[in-house]
């Protein structure tokens, strides 16, 4: 029996479009009856069995691949983390700032001098 036989008989089970003559062909070859009569046996038995993986295996299964549907509040755990390492990062950086304040450590330019006269502009002793 020749290959395309069999993609003739395998064909028309699956209910793909099959020409006529191209199945009689098909049919007339050595073995056709066998093969034929081996396909129908197999999709009879696929159909029947509605046997499930158990759930142990779907769970082995999803930690192999990595592939885990993980609950809401553990989202809303790592994002909380986030937050707090992010505020925690930008305290750490104002750090400096808020012990040392925001002196520097040279007094700022003048922008304008001011000269005083003694005795015009001040009077020693006591005020007058």
């Amino acid at each position: 029996m020749s290959q395309d036989s069999l993609e003739v008989m395998s064909a028309l089970l699956d209910c793909e479009p099959v020409a006529p003559d191209v199945l009689a062909a098909a049919l007339l070859a050595p073995g056709a009856r066998e093969a034929l009569v081996d396909f129908v046996t197999l999709k009879a038995r696929l159909a029947d069995d509605h046997s499930r993986p158990s759930p142990v295996f779907y769970r082995a299964m999803d930690r192999t691949l990595g592939w885990r549907a993980r609950p809401v509040w553990q989202l809303l755990r790592r994002v909380a983390a986030v937050v707090v390492l992010a505020l925690a990062a930008v305290g750490a950086i104002s750090l400096e700032t808020r012990f040392r304040g925001n002196a520097a450590d040279e007094p700022p330019r003048a922008t304008r001098v001011i000269h005083f006269t003694p005795g015009v502009d001040w009077h020693e002793g006591a005020p007058r």
